[in-house]
């Protein structure tokens, strides 16, 4: 019915309120998050590569974890030329690996 439709303005301004705190919350954790990751790249590639070379779906979905890490730091750093770089060594080294391709063009992940 048109109670339910129309709400109050004090409501929705709650509601995006907490919102934007939710949103800003997980923003801080991620970055955070990134900072204990920050000087371990070279190991973050590595990882990324015995994932990958279990060649399994549960880790490629990880290896794409991490990869979307990897971007999130190359991005802080003014690095993503370079990210970009060994993604696309990576697809060329994997391009016959479609659940992993997959993975990676969802993620938007295409070097």
């Amino acid at each position: 019915d048109a109670l339910t439709r129309a709400r109050p303005p004090r409501e929705t301004r709650a509601r995006a309120a907490a919102q934007a705190r939710t949103a800003a919350e997980a923003a801080a954790a991620r970055k955070r998050y990134l900072a204990t990751l920050r000087g371990r790249e070279e190991e973050l590639w590595r990882k990324v590569d015995d994932l990958i070379g279990n060649r399994q779906a549960a880790t490629y979905k990880e290896a794409v974890d991490r990869l979307r890490d990897l971007r999130d730091l190359a991005d802080g750093d003014g690095l993503l030329d370079s990210f970009s770089a060994r993604i696309q060594q990576l697809r060329a080294a994997h391009g016959r690996t479609p659940a992993l391709i997959r993975r990676l063009d969802e993620a938007g992940l295409v070097g």
